[in-house]
């Protein structure tokens, strides 16, 4: 590989360490006249830390995200969302996926990491200004920042849709503590600790943990998750800060992949449309088809106030995954002559083959920031100079059951066999794959990146600028287990420049220009074997913000135009394209980087303290993604999906002074019709739609001082107006399935 990324590292932890070396030195201050703090001196809060203490209930006036310093929402030409604690708390989130249901905007899968903003799809988000990829609990949440748009090329790559970044609890410096149970009407469980420890005036620790049992209707549907993370918060000064952050999870489940189809309508379904009337709760993988989830995160964090204009950051994160996943394949079928089974030739089947997955998955990463505040004249400027470097490691053997000539071995079952052997044979035969890419491999991505911001405040606050330039570069080295080998390194540079502008002291319109930069996925390649270039993405956002002096009204409404470029797309007029050859001179498939898509669309957030007692949380989205150039003529035009033009959310919290201990919340998400997929990839492809659909939240909430302890009494329900799962379908014709409601009672005792 280039070794591009080690001489930007080289370069900034060289400057960062001539930065921080008074500190180590213990040298005299810059200004001994007003550096040298006196002992009464206030603790000042750094500008790369936001604290949760500040955010006044749902509508909290600052952000990290935008920026990587603390900076007023209303001074960032950009939409900034953010999801405080105490909303967290209130909806009675436990993942990702339920703590930004009412952000229109972004849609989380139910794996609860992998997420889609602006009608662009991510597998990962940011913890605490760092790449990690897997289920996010909100136990140790202290707020969520989503980053509308490339901005977030700040932190090297992102898709140009947005970011979230996930902003872990931080030790209060007091004594205190919680515990809290949860019951579910299903049967599920979870329990949540969390306790500050102050252990003196500089060090402070906060220890969290959770765990939850999640049982299904469905058979071998079941999972478990932990999580335990201690927190370490040492002021070595009055200007520098130490903080040690760590959590370990574990989470072990069995699974369903979800509905069977059997020409393109589900088994489940009644025989009357084509289903075979096969109960819901059936689940073909069987009872030996598990996932077993390990993640280590530790995160390590130096800030130093060098003086009022200068300060600093150095920080580490190491993320590791350990997975293993063993599992029968399944899908339907007509029964082969001479199956095994015995069964006839033509009957409609389910037939199954076993496989097993490992994934091991380390990221290192280093980050090195300084920021300069400084005045000319009249105006305030701040300069962040700043970069970082990202090492992930990916470690992937896969083993298919496989007969003695190497063919998959499939075993099949009668849809009419209401009670099939589906325990997990004895006499498998695990083959290691070697096959690039598609299977087994070892993969290494590099990202590094140099970015100056700049940020000015001109006229009294009435002008503020941002501008800035960050330098990308991105090494990937793939490894198959057969012997292949691809290697390729690309840079680029990436511009941003946004302005605000504030005619009123509680009225902010801004403009921003961002671009972003994304590597290709691992193992796709040209017609001659080479990696494809990053993706590349440019937007334009106009926007007004609201924020008025009493802080009971704020908002931000957002217009935007994102294309993205060099995707990876098949062209099938490419010699040679559907049968590869040996012939050198001839290209093997036809993966191209041609293609491109638009988004463009509408985003709306506000807050409204209606009056003493009403607080209430609303957005929209409207969002039009859709293929602007395409190798097959017929893919141009259509919507990428899984695709829904609008979608709404309102939440209203009510907490009566008169009844005091009381709240009352109610919550509602809606979106329009949309498009799952196309019933083929051909041009007469149909899109398979998906209906409106509403869905209602109700929290009640009584909270009581015993002695010394608050306790708090909640029932929260979920999904109260029964929606349903819409699956499979014949052209534009899905088939739904009702999903219970869910209640949840929970006994919260805070100390």
């Amino acid at each position: 590989m280039t070794t591009t990324p080690i001489r930007i590292l080289s370069l900034f932890a060289l400057a960062t360490a001539s930065a921080l070396s008074p500190l180590f030195a213990q040298s005299v201050p810059l200004t001994p006249s007003t550096d040298a703090p006196a002992k009464s001196d206030v603790v000042v809060l750094s500008p790369f830390e936001v604290s949760a203490g500040r955010d006044e209930g749902y509508a909290p006036s600052e952000s990290l995200s935008g920026t990587k310093v603390r900076t007023q929402l209303r001074d960032i030409p950009m939409n900034i969302q953010v999801v405080t604690e105490q909303f967290i708390e209130d909806i009675d989130a436990f993942d990702l996926q339920e703590a930004m249901a009412y952000n229109a905007s972004v849609s989380v899968s139910d794996n609860s990491y992998q997420v889609q903003i602006r009608g662009f799809n991510s597998d990962w988000q940011l913890r605490n200004g760092f790449r990690y990829y897997k289920r996010t609990d909100t136990a140790k949440v202290s707020r969520i920042e989503l980053v509308s748009g490339p901005a977030a090329v700040l932190y090297g790559i992102s898709q140009p849709g947005g970011i979230l970044n996930v902003i872990t609890k931080q030790p209060t410096g007091k004594n205190s503590g919680s515990i809290r149970q949860t019951f579910a009407v299903d049967g599920d469980l979870r329990t949540d600790a969390d306790f500050n420890v102050r252990v003196n005036d500089q060090v402070s620790l906060r220890l969290v943990g959770a765990y939850e049992e999640d049982d299904s209707d469905t058979d071998f549907n079941d999972s478990r998750f932990s999580i335990f993370s201690p927190t370490l918060s040492w002021r070595l000064s009055d200007k520098t800060r130490l903080v040690i952050d760590a959590d370990w999870t574990h989470y072990p489940h069995h699974f369903t992949s979800g509905y069977l189809l059997m020409n393109n309508v589900p088994i489940q379904a009644p025989a009357s449309v084509g289903g075979f009337d096969i109960p819901e709760s059936f689940n073909y993988e069987g009872p030996g088809s598990y996932y077993d989830e390990d993640t280590r995160t530790f995160f390590v964090t130096l800030e130093h106030t060098f003086n009022s204009n200068i300060s600093g950051r150095l920080a580490y994160n190491s993320h590791t995954q350990d997975s293993t996943q063993e599992y029968m394949s399944v899908a339907t079928t007509t029964a082969p002559a001479g199956n095994p089974e015995g069964i006839a030739t033509g009957t409609r089947v389910v037939r199954g083959t076993w496989r097993k997955f490992v994934l091991n998955n380390e990221m290192q990463s280093l980050a090195a920031d300084t920021v300069f505040k400084f005045n000319t004249g009249p105006v305030q400027q701040q300069l962040l100079v700043g970069g970082q470097v990202g090492v992930d490691k990916f470690y992937s053997p896969r083993y298919y059951d496989q007969t003695p000539a190497g063919a998959l071995r499939y075993r099949y079952w009668s849809l009419s066999d209401m009670s099939p052997e589906l325990d997990q044979p004895s006499d498998i035969n695990y083959v290691f794959q070697t096959a690039l890419s598609t299977s087994s491999r070892r993969e290494e991505n590099t990202v590094a990146s140099a970015y100056v911001t700049h940020q000015a405040h001109l006229l009294n606050d009435r002008i503020i600028t941002l501008a800035g330039v960050f330098v990308t570069s991105i090494d990937n080295y793939i490894r198959a287990f057969g012997g292949q080998e691809q290697r390729y390194s690309a840079s680029d540079t990436n511009p941003q420049f946004g302005i605000v502008g504030r005619p009123l002291d509680w009225l902010s319109v801004y403009a921003l220009y961002a671009t972003s930069l994304y590597p290709q996925t691992g193992g796709s390649t040209g017609g001659f074997g080479e990696i494809f270039p990053p993706v590349q993405g440019k937007s334009f956002e106009y926007g007004v913000k609201v924020e008025t002096p009493d802080h009971k009204l704020s908002g931000t409404l957002s217009i935007y135009d994102i294309r993205q470029e060099n995707r990876v797309i098949f062209d099938p007029t490419a010699p040679n394209a559907d049968n590869p050859t040996g012939d050198p001179d001839l290209p093997r498939g036809a993966n191209v980087a041609t293609g491109e898509t638009r988004s463009k669309g509408v985003d709306l957030s506000a807050y409204y303290r209606v009056m003493r007692d009403v607080q209430l949380v609303g957005s929209y989205a409207y969002n039009d993604t859709e293929i602007l150039h395409d190798a097959q003529a017929y893919l141009v035009g259509r919507k990428v999906t899984p695709y829904y033009r609008n979608r709404a959310a309102l939440w209203v919290k009510y907490a009566p002074e008169k009844l005091k201990g009381w709240s009352a919340g109610v919550g509602g998400t809606w979106h329009g019709e949309g498009i799952r997929s196309y019933s083929s990839s051909s041009a007469t492809g149909i899109p398979n739609t998906v209906d409106a659909a509403y869905n209602l939240q109700v929290n009640l909430s009584y909270t009581h001082d015993f002695s010394k302890c608050r306790t708090t009494f909640m029932v929260n329900g979920s999904n109260l107006l029964g929606a349903e799962t819409v699956v499979g379908g014949l052209g534009d014709v899905g088939y739904y399935f009702d999903t219970d409601p869910q209640v949840r009672f929970s006994v919260k005792v805070a100390f």
